[in-house]
C-alpha cells in the first residue's frame, strides 16, 4: 500500500492529469467544476501529512528483519515515485489560482523561478503597515496557521503578503534539507518584500513559522532598513550548521522580536527554547546596564535595546490547529505595541 502521507499528492496528482487545470477567470460566472471542489480538501490534507517532520527520526536498518527479508523491497517497490518539489509546487500554485475565495488575491513573484503568493491589502481605512509571512516546510500560503494571519490582520490595519516557500526533496534528510532550502526560500522572500514596498508598504514586520522562521531571522538580519519587527512561530534550533542555530541567528537580529512557540512543541523547538531567550536577552542589554524592563517603551529609543518577547501557547503542538485565535491575538497585540503605524519612507 502507499504510504498516508503520500496520498494527498497522488490524489492532487491524478485530478490534474484528469482535469486540466485552467486559471479562475473572474469574468466568468459559471459554477465551479466539481472535481474543482475537491481540491481544497485534497490540498487540506497535503498540509496535515506532511512528507516528513522535523522530528522524524531514520527507519530502524533491522526493521522487518523478523519478519522476513523480502518485506522491505516489496514494501519499495509497492510505492508510487513522489513528483517532483517543482511539479508539486505547481499543483498546489494551480490549486490556489482555482478556488474562488484565494483566486482574487493570487500574485505571481519571480525569484529564481516564478511563484506563487496570497495578498491582500489592508481593510480598515488607517493603515498600519505590512505583514510578510513566511509557511512552514512543505506547507503553502493557505495552510491553516498562515491562513488565520493572512485573513485577520487585514481587519486591523495590516496589508500580508503570503508566499510559497520552496518545496523539500524526500531524499535528503534533515537538517541538510533546511540548509540547502535556506538561501532560495530567502530570495523569495526578498522578492516578497519588494512587492510590499512596491505597493507603497514601507512599514514591514515579517512571520515566519517553523522553517519559515528560520528565513524570516535572516532576512531581519539582511534588511534591517527594510523590516521593523520579527515574528517566530515554532521556529527550530539546531547546533550546527551555524545558520540553522536558532538561538545563535536570533541574537544577531537587530529588530524587536516576538517568538512564539507550544507547549507540545516539536522536540527541534522545545530544545531550544531557553537558549533562544537567554541568548536572544543578553544580545540587547546595553553594557553597563540593568536588563530592561519588560514594559519598556515600546518604540525602542535610542537608549533603549530592541525588545525580545517569548511566549508559550498552553496545550498546542506544532500545527497550532485550535489555537489560531489565541495565536492571532498574542500576534495582533505584539504588532500594535512594537510596530503599528510606524512611519518609513522608501
Amino acid at each position: 500500500m502507499y504510504s498516508d502521507s503520500r496520498l494527498p499528492i497522488i490524489w492532487l496528482s491524478l485530478i490534474a492529469r484528469r482535469y486540466p487545470l485552467r486559471r479562475c477567470d473572474s469574468t466568468q460566472q459559471q459554477p465551479t467544476p466539481r472535481p474543482y471542489r475537491l481540491l481544497p480538501l485534497l490540498l487540506l490534507l497535503l498540509l496535515l501529512l506532511p512528507i516528513s517532520s522535523y522530528s522524524q527520526q531514520p527507519a530502524d536498518a533491522t526493521e522487518g528483519t523478523n519478519n522476513g527479508s523480502s518485506t522491505a523491497d516489496e514494501s519499495a517497490a509497492d510505492r508510487l515515485p513522489l513528483p517532483t518539489p517543482e511539479r508539486r509546487e505547481q499543483i498546489i500554485a494551480d490549486a490556489l489560482q482555482l478556488w474562488p475565495n484565494l483566486a482574487p488575491d493570487a500574485v505571481s513573484l519571480q525569484a529564481d523561478t516564478t511563484f506563487i503568493a496570497l495578498y491582500r491589502e489592508e481593510m480598515v481605512g488607517r493603515p498600519q503597515g505590512g505583514v510578510l509571512l513566511l509557511p512552514d516546510l512543505e506547507s503553502n500560503p493557505a495552510g491553516e496557521l498562515i491562513a488565520t494571519l493572512r485573513q485577520q490582520l487585514p481587519e486591523h490595519g495590516w496589508h500580508t503578503l503570503a508566499l510559497q516557500l520552496p518545496l523539500g526533496d524526500e531524499a535528503v534528510t534533515y537538517p541538510a534539507q533546511l540548509e540547502a532550502l535556506l538561501d532560495p526560500a530567502l530570495r523569495r522572500a526578498e522578492a516578497g518584500l519588494n512587492f510590499l514596498q512596491a505597493q507603497g508598504v514601507f512599514n514591514n514586520v515579517v512571520i515566519g513559522y517553523g522553517f519559515g522562521a528560520l528565513v524570516a531571522t535572516q532576512l531581519a538580519q539582511q534588511q534591517p532598513q527594510k523590516i521593523q519587527g520579527l515574528v517566530v512561530i515554532g521556529m527550530p534550533g539546531y547546533r550546527e550548521p551555524e545558520r540553522l542555530d536558532a538561538a545563535l541567528q536570533l541574537a544577531q537580529v537587530p529588530q524587536p522580536i516576538l517568538d512564539i512557540y507550544g507547549e507540545q512543541d516539536l522536540f527541534s523547538v522545545l530544545d531550544s527554547t531557553h537558549r533562544r531567550a537567554a541568548m536572544a536577552r543578553r544580545a540587547r542589554v546595553i553594557p553597563g546596564s540593568k536588563p530592561p524592563h519588560p514594559a519598556a517603551h515600546p518604540r525602542n529609543s535610542p537608549k533603549q535595546p530592541p525588545a525580545y518577547r517569548q511566549q508559550l501557547i498552553g496545550g498546542a503542538d506544532h500545527s497550532y490547529l485550535g489555537f489560531g485565535d489565541q495565536l492571532l491575538r498574542r500576534v495582533k497585540g505584539w504588532l500594535q505595541r512594537h510596530t503599528a503605524g510606524m512611519k518609513v519612507t522608501g
